[in-house]
C-alpha cells in the first residue's frame, strides 16, 4: 500500500492557525501499552506523562484513522520528524521506509475538549494558585505530514500575561499538571470516530 498523498505537505498548503474545534486529534499506542481500563475508560498507561506537554497526534479529517498505524522503519527514520517549511513540498515516503502496525491501539478526542486552561500553584504546591496553564491544538506539520499537531501547553498569569518563570522539568508542580492533563484525556477520549456526535468528515 503506498504512502497516503493526503499527508505530505505540498506547496500550496498553508499552515493552520486556528483548527475547527469540532474535528478530532487522533494519537496511537504501544501494543505492549493498555489501552483500556476495567470500565472501559482509556487507561493511564495509554498516556505518556513526559510527552504531554508536546503530544503528537494527528488531526482528523485530513488525516484517516489508518493513518496513525503507519510505523517508520529505515534507518535514517528521524528524517521524517523534520518540520515542513511553508510554500514547499514536502517527502513522499518510500515502500521501503515505511510499514503498517496495526498491533497499535489509538484514541481520539476533540479538539474543543482538550482546548482549555486551569490554575495551579508554583512554586509550593501548598501555595496559592496564582498562575494558569492553557492547552491548545498547535498545528506541527512535518515533512512526510501535513496533519501533525502537538498539544501545547502555555503558562501565563491569571491577568493573561507570559509568567516570569515557568515550572522545571522536574518541579512537583509540572508533574500536577501533567497529572491533570493525563486526567482531561481519560474523561474526553473515544475509541472510534462513530462514537462521537458529529461526523469528522463534515467542515
Amino acid at each position: 500500500m503506498p504512502y497516503p498523498s493526503r499527508l505530505v505537505p505540498r506547496s500550496n498548503h498553508k499552515y493552520i492557525p486556528q483548527p475547527n474545534e469540532e474535528e478530532l486529534l487522533c494519537r496511537w499506542v504501544p501494543p505492549n501499552s493498555e489501552l483500556k481500563d476495567s470500565e472501559g475508560n482509556l487507561a493511564a498507561e495509554a498516556i505518556n506523562d513526559k510527552e504531554i506537554f508536546t503530544y503528537s497526534v494527528n488531526k482528523i479529517p485530513d488525516s484517516d484513522v489508518d493513518d496513525i498505524f503507519i510505523e517508520f522503519i529505515c534507518e535514517d527514520k528521524h528524517k521524517f520528524y523534520q518540520k515542513w517549511n511553508e510554500g514547499e513540498d514536502g517527502y513522499t515516503p518510500q515502500d521501503a521506509e515505511f510499514t503498517y502496525n496495526h498491533d497499535r491501539g489509538y484514541f481520539l478526542f476533540k479538539i474543543r475538549d482538550i482546548q482549555y486552561s486551569d490554575t495551579y500553584p508554583y512554586p509550593n504546591l501548598d501555595g496559592e494558585h496564582a498562575y494558569r496553564f492553557v492547552v491548545t491544538a498547535k498545528h506541527d506539520p512535518l515533512i512526510s505530514n501535513i496533519c501533525h499537531f502537538e498539544l501545547d501547553v502555555d503558562f501565563r498569569n491569571l491577568d493573561g500575561s507570559q509568567v516570569e518563570q515557568k515550572p522545571g522539568q522536574r518541579s512537583h508542580t509540572r508533574k500536577l499538571i501533567q497529572a491533570e492533563i493525563r486526567q482531561k484525556l481519560i474523561k474526553i477520549s473515544k475509541f472510534s470516530i462513530e462514537e462521537f456526535e458529529i461526523d469528522p468528515q463534515s467542515d
